[in-house]
Parts: structure tokens; C-alpha cells; sequence
């Protein structure tokens, strides 16, 4: 089960909401870069990549792992290897909507997701169909890739914003969801250019120097053992002794989802610390950047976390993330 569906549960949601209540955000404003489309989620995912490109340019202590999207690609590799393997009656859309305990739903949880969709939204319906679905999505995301990198690079070298990086951006971001929720993205390969404007106007807003790292920066990073008892959790930014969370949200509001989210991966790092990270790096500060308002939410864990509760809260914390181990196995 994933840090952002144990979180969605109702007891664990209770539990967050009774240890780590909400703090006061006092500060108020009209957004600085208003969003010029409706496309909420892709934007933010873009302007993720585009972020965390700026700062490797700027900051040469900066450590970034592995895209989501180079995931993604990755998956749709395998799940074309997998469908072309298996025989042509596995692939009747009432079966596989059924078989839980089939080689090919083994794999990943997301290739179910994607099976499942692609089935359901009567996409393909034997074989050869997923076979060619694969194919072509593997192209676009391969050609996509390609490209991307290309620009990447080329950015790390000149620091210059093109319509080309942008561009890419916005590619990497609609090949995500396949890894993230194991859904495809039917505009995948089609632009809106005010999306594009939309992370110009962003990235302009970027104070740079709230963002300076002394000794390490680590982009999108992982939580070793933790995230692994997740199923899988990352951050958007270490940034020496702060976690930094980037919500590309039209309020300014310090929610508890977005708050329990960065509690939840403090935790996860007093479990098994950061990948990446010294061996005695220790955070001590969580922030929440928004980024339509250019404002850089900081917050001491020291004044949100009491450490004698914790041992006892840590106990809850490890019983539950086993138990909804579980319940996912469990359920199929």
C-alpha cells in the first residue's frame, strides 16, 4: 500500500489528525501566477521537473535520481514483453478484469492498473491489440525521452529556458501517471501552449536563493527501507537539514493532506533516513513551497513533534504500515 493510500485511510487519517495537528498558515495573498489552464495535475507535475531542473543547474551539490517517466517507459517495456508472452484466452477482457493471481498482474501493481483501464475503456480487447497499444506508447514515451534528455543536458550547459525544455517538461509530466497510478494519458504528445506559459510565469516567481543548499540537495528522493514498506515513497526536495513539498495549488492554504504528507515522510525518515543522505544527516525543518504564490512555507519539526509521544506513535506507525500490507495481499 503507498504512503498516499495508507494516508487516504480513515483510521490512519484520524491518527495523523489527533498527533500532528494542523499548524496556523497566518500568511494571506492573490496568487502570482494564476493558473491559465484547467489542467491542474500535469502542470504541477511539469513544473516539478522543470524546478528540479533549475536547481541541478544552480546548485553543482544537487543529486538527482532516476525520472518517474523514465519508470514509466520502463514499465510499458515490460508489460509489452508480458502480454506478448502469455496465450491469446488470457487476454479476454472478463477474465483479466478477474484474475488476481495471474504472472502478468504480478509484476507491478500498475501494470494491473494499466491492463485493467485498457480493457475497461474497451481500448483492446485481445492480444494483438495490447501488443500494438504497447508499442506505440512505447515509441511516443521512447521518442519523448530522447528528446527530453536531449534538452536536459543541453540546460545543465546554458541555463537558457527554451520552448523546447518546456515542451519536455510537459511530455515527462504526461508519462507519469502510467508509473504513479497506472493510468495512461490520452493527450500524451499534444500541448496546450497557455500550459507553457503557465511554467514560464511559475518559474519566474522562483527565489532561488530560499533554495541554496550548504551540503546536499537531493531531488525527488527516496527513503530506502521506509519507502519500501510504503510500497514506494518519495519527497520532492531534501534540501540540507529541510524536506520541501512543491504544491502548484491555486490556494493558499496549508491543508492537512498536504501537512500529514511531509509528516508522514519525516517519519519515514527517522525510520530509515534519506537515500542519498549522510550517514548522520538528520532533518530538522519541513517546508511547503507554493508555487503560484512564490512563497516558501517553513516549519520547525521541533515545534510540531513531541519526542516524548513519539516512540509511542512509532509503535502505532510500524503495526499499521504492516497491517496494510496485509490487506493489500489480501485483497489480490
Amino acid at each position: 500500500m503507498s504512503m498516499t493510500s495508507l494516508l487516504y485511510q480513515k483510521d490512519v487519517k484520524e491518527k495523523f489528525r489527533q498527533e500532528f495537528p494542523v499548524p496556523k498558515l497566518k500568511v494571506k495573498s492573490n496568487p502570482l501566477a494564476p493558473a491559465l489552464t484547467k489542467h491542474y495535475a500535469l502542470v504541477a507535475t511539469a513544473f516539478d521537473y522543470l524546478l528540479r531542473f533549475y536547481l541541478e543547474f544552480r546548485n553543482p551539490k544537487a543529486n538527482s535520481r532516476k525520472w518517474i517517466a523514465e519508470v514509466s517507459l520502463g514499465l510499458l517495456r515490460e508489460l509489452k514483453m508480458l502480454v506478448s508472452s502469455i496465450e491469446e484466452e488470457e487476454l479476454a477482457p472478463d477474465k483479466l478484469t478477474e484474475v488476481e493471481g495471474d504472472r502478468l498482474l504480478k509484476v507491478m501493481p500498475q501494470t494491473q492498473h494499466i491492463c485493467k483501464y485498457l480493457v475497461k475503456k474497451g481500448i483492446a480487447r485481445n492480444r494483438e491489440e495490447f501488443v500494438n497499444i504497447c508499442t506505440r506508447l512505447e515509441r511516443q514515451a521512447d521518442f519523448i525521452m530522447a528528446k527530453a534528455k536531449e534538452n536536459y543536458f543541453l540546460f545543465l550547459k546554458t541555463g537558457e529556458l527554451t520552448d523546447s525544455l518546456l515542451k519536455s517538461c510537459l511530455f515527462l509530466a504526461q508519462l507519469d501517471p502510467i508509473y504513479r497510478v497506472g493510468k495512461i494519458d490520452k493527450n500524451t504528445g499534444i500541448l496546450n501552449l497557455k500550459d507553457m506559459e503557465d511554467l514560464k510565469q511559475l518559474i519566474a516567481l522562483v527565489d532561488f536563493d530560499k533554495f541554496h543548499a550548504e551540503e546536499m540537495m537531493l531531488l525527488n528522493p527516496t527513503f530506502g527501507r521506509g519507502s519500501a514498506l510504503v510500497g514506494g515513497a518519495d519527497a520532492d526536495l531534501a534540501i540540507d537539514d529541510m524536506l520541501v513539498e512543491v504544491k502548484t495549488a491555486n490556494k493558499l492554504a496549508l491543508t492537512s493532506d498536504y501537512f500529514h504528507k511531509l509528516m508522514f515522510q519525516y517519519l519515514l525518515h527517522r525510520v530509515a533516513k534519506i537515500d542519498g543522505a549522510p550517514p548522520n544527516h538528520e532533518i530538522h525543518r519541513l517546508g511547503i513551497y507554493f508555487s503560484r504564490y512564490g512563497y516558501l512555507h517553513t516549519m520547525n519539526v521541533a515545534d510540531i513533534v513531541d519526542e516524548r509521544q513519539l516512540e509511542r506513535f512509532f509503535n502505532w506507525f510500524r503495526k499499521r504500515v504492516s497491517a496494510g500490507e496485509e490487506e493489500e495481499r489480501a485483497a489480490g
